[in-house]
């Protein structure tokens, strides 16, 4: 059944099976309540594990995607993408984990997550006291902690996300873990300078030396020829305020002052 949804993808159930002994055996797989994601996905989940085998370091890379079923208007249950104005589309989001050589092939799911999202009805300061644990964003966290405990011993992971990934406990996890990450960032954080003074990470970086340069091929397209980009690279340990605003809440009263390597390309 596999077999022949992946080779047309696009089809129905119907139409991509080979005949009607196929289709009635894929209807009644999907009927089965023993039949969950996390059972299909386990056997996946433990040949990626294989592959790492053997690899000094694993990347593994998470991201997440909306999965538009607008059209489908009789599935019940179905969540909002997020509330883009004037483009609220209905359906289903999904996050997943991808292992990758440190050459960059690709080795499999470390991790995955399904959901609908909804309404939240916590709003503003109200929703910054929710525990990490309860948010939507915990994905990210519970991302990191599966690969950590699936990496075979010797392997090193090296985690990376974008900038919706620049959150706290995250990188508190990550130390914790024992996790190299890489994290686009998205907060101009505050942090302290080598003379134990707060400032923001983009005040740092403007007075700091460019520690080398790299080039960057810019393919062309439609609109733009192809080019070679000049890239300055800037990076410094800086340390991560736990409570920047000196303020204790039930979500920070155990926070403590994170070293972090910050690295800036222009």
């Amino acid at each position: 059944m596999a077999s022949s949804q992946g080779k047309s993808p696009q089809l129905s159930l119907n139409a991509a099976s080979a005949d009607w002994a196929c289709a009635k055996g894929a209807y009644r797989l999907f009927d089965n309540e023993k039949v969950t994601p996390d059972k299909i996905l386990d056997p996946h989940i433990e040949n990626t594990v294989h592959r790492i085998y053997g690899q000094s370091l694993a990347v593994i890379v998470q991201d997440t995607t909306f999965v538009d079923f607008s059209s489908h208007e009789m599935v019940p249950d179905l969540g909002s993408n997020g509330g883009v104005p004037g483009f609220d589309t209905k359906g289903i989001h999904f996050h997943a984990g991808l292992a990758l050589s440190s050459e960059g092939t690709p080795l499999g799911l470390l991790y995955s997550k399904i959901w609908t999202r909804f309404k939240q009805k916590a709003k503003g300061h109200a929703h910054t006291k929710i525990p990490i644990a309860k948010k939507e964003s915990y994905r990210w966290i519970e991302c990191l902690e599966q690969s950590k405990a699936l990496l075979p011993s010797g392997t090193r992971g090296l985690v990376i996300a974008d900038r919706e990934c620049d959150i706290y406990e995250y990188f508190e996890t990550a130390q914790d873990l024992d996790l190299d990450v890489l994290v686009r960032l998205q907060y101009n954080r505050v942090v302290l300078d080598e003379f134990g003074e707060s400032c923001r990470i983009e005040e740092v970086f403007k007075v700091e030396k460019i520690q080398g340069e790299l080039i960057v091929h810019i393919p062309g397209n439609g609109s733009r020829l192809a080019r070679d980009a000049k890239m300055s690279v800037k990076f410094k340990e800086l340390q991560l305020q736990a409570r920047p605003r000196g303020t204790k809440t039930a979500r920070t009263k155990d926070r403590r002052d994170l070293q972090l390597t910050v690295k800036a390309v222009s």
